[in-house]
């Protein structure tokens, strides 16, 4: 529900009928939703929400951030950190590659995703609100990937947080 469906999976369902009413004064439920209501902008709602739910556990926590960026070997570079830090801080790094513009802010609040049905990706939005408020979780430093594959990437990531340690890996493409 935060990323575009397949055309090949798309079910296509006839309306379902309007009930008559002799209320002249009901509005009409849309069969459909308004275009400006798709799901660019579902994903923009529900990125800027979770980047605010991730302001407000920083704020709460006050975590040394260490952020790590590049082509190559930044999950090297985070397992590596971890395992330096963990012996003498209390560290947590983001589970698997949430390194984009909605998942940094899910490796913050330490949540995953799931949006095989709706209401799995409505109920993790919950729980990240509940994590972000109430969280009992002690964390001294976050060790986090960030995913820049294009201009304008580093800008969007910034507005979840503010590292305060910048690592930059391997700058070379894959190929």
């Amino acid at each position: 529900y935060f990323h575009r469906q397949s055309p090949f999976t798309e079910r296509k369902t006839e309306p379902l009928p309007v009930a008559a009413t002799t209320r002249t004064d009901v509005a009409e439920f849309p069969q459909q939703l308004p275009q400006e209501w798709g799901h660019r902008t579902l994903r923009r709602v529900a990125t800027w929400y979770l980047q605010q739910l991730a302001h407000i556990f920083l704020r709460r926590k006050q975590p040394l951030i260490i952020a790590i960026a590049g082509n190559r070997g930044k999950t090297v570079a985070k397992r590596l950190f971890g395992e330096l830090l963990s012996g003498r801080y209390r560290v947590r790094t983001n589970p698997r590659s949430y390194n984009t513009e909605i998942g940094l802010p899910l490796a913050v609040l330490n949540t995953e995703l799931d949006t095989k049905r709706p209401w799995r990706a409505f109920w993790t939005l919950v729980r990240a609100g509940w994590t972000a408020c109430t969280s009992r979780e002690e964390v001294d430093v976050l060790v986090l990937e960030l995913g820049i594959r294009k201009r304008g990437d580093v800008r969007r990531l910034l507005r979840t947080l503010q590292p305060d340690i910048a690592v930059l890996t391997a700058l070379t493409p894959s190929y």
